[in-house]
């Protein structure tokens, strides 16, 4: 049996490179790309590569690294805008470019994957992206001939992979991966977790193994290209008023029990901590004329996320006491999973279910 795997990206590709070849390169944006294998490749020294992918990474990952490096001599793509150096040296007539509507490019790549010469489209007729190519008219319509596209060398980007070479990708983050794994002449995957073969389901496997030649577990980043947020009140960076109404209404309260989720609050996570402070003290409990069912709800939401099992017992029971349901009780426990995960929210409904088997009642959750 060929053995695949490969103790780091470098090694992996040795004796791969040289002047002038063409590389696909999976990944959207920052998202899904061999960002391993790119550097490996930066290092390689190898030049006047052709590049094929979606985009060129930003200025000073991914791709990009090689558009620094003045590695890269033409780019086929379909999307320039988050790499200022991509587009300086394409104006500056430094850079070959070929742009691709986007799902023209991926049905290019999937095609010379797929032994395909060719194909007809009609994206992109009665625009530049149609001069000086073939049109032909079916129907009436009139198509733009594509050809298939392959490279030398594909780097891809997976999020599981075995000995073998078999993968599975994750999410938005297999976007090109799996066309480009079949149109390259030879493939180098890099994985987030490599296993034996044989551990992974069959009918999980995105791309089989007779398409990728070598495989390397990498260490990433996971950089962020765009990171979004939403604004806060009273200007960036300042604390929302139920936040600062919660930090009030916990230095202002002196019962025990407060003093417990007070200390509740300092061992939790720093997302949760603030879950608690902004939501269950400065929304919940500051709401007037909040009755005791409702306040004892949101602290069963709170001692379920941070796990805290005996207190949790005392609010199920103070809450039916106030009248609330079995199922109403459940629904607020099966909510934590959304930011606390499912094995404190299934912590929680065992010691619910405890507490509803000991008072007789039935269970809120099969």
């Amino acid at each position: 049996m060929i053995e695949k795997t490969y103790p780091d990206a470098h090694s992996a590709l040795q004796g791969l490179t040289f002047d002038g070849m063409v590389v696909m390169s999976g990944g959207f944006g920052l998202c899904g790309i061999p960002e391993n294998l790119i550097t490996a490749l930066r290092d390689s020294r190898v030049k006047s590569i052709t590049v094929i992918s979606n985009n060129a990474g930003v200025d000073d990952f991914g791709l990009g690294q090689l558009l620094k490096t003045k590695q890269i001599k033409k780019m086929v793509s379909s999307y320039v805008g988050e790499n200022k150096e991509f587009e300086r040296q394409y104006l500056a007539g430094e850079l070959e470019l070929e742009f691709n509507p986007q799902g023209t490019l991926a049905e290019r790549i999937r095609a010379g994957g797929a032994g395909i010469a060719g194909f007809y489209t009609k994206t992109g007729v009665g625009t530049v992206v149609a001069d000086g190519k073939e049109l032909a008219d079916f129907d009436d319509e009139t198509y733009v001939l594509e050809t298939g596209l392959r490279a030398d060398l594909a780097l891809v980007k997976a999020w599981k992979g075995d000995t073998e070479g078999n993968l599975i990708f994750r999410k938005t983050a297999r976007n090109f991966n799996p066309m480009m794994a079949t149109a390259g002449k030879v493939t180098v995957a890099e994985v987030e977790e490599l296993v034996p073969a044989g551990q992974l389901d069959p009918d999980h496997i995105h791309t089989p193994g007779i398409f990728v030649d070598r495989v390397v577990k990498g260490k990433f980043e996971k950089r962020i290209e765009q990171r979004t947020v939403r604004p806060r009140e009273g200007g960036e960076g300042a604390a929302p008023d139920r936040y600062k109404r919660g930090l009030a209404r916990l230095a202002e309260t002196e019962s025990p029990e407060h003093e417990r989720m007070l200390e509740a609050v300092r061992e939790a996570s720093p997302d949760l901590a603030r879950y608690l402070v902004e939501y269950v003290y400065g929304d919940v409990f500051s709401r007037p004329g909040l009755d005791l069912k409702a306040r004892e709800l949101s602290a069963i939401s709170s001692l379920a996320a941070l796990g805290h099992a005996r207190q949790l017992r005392e609010h199920i029971a103070a809450a039916l006491d106030a009248g609330a349901t079995p199922v109403e009780i459940t629904e607020v426990i099966i909510q934590v999973s959304a930011f606390a995960g499912f094995p404190a929210a299934v912590n929680a409904l065992t010691a619910a279910n405890h507490v509803f088997t000991e008072l007789g009642l039935a269970k809120g959750a099969a």
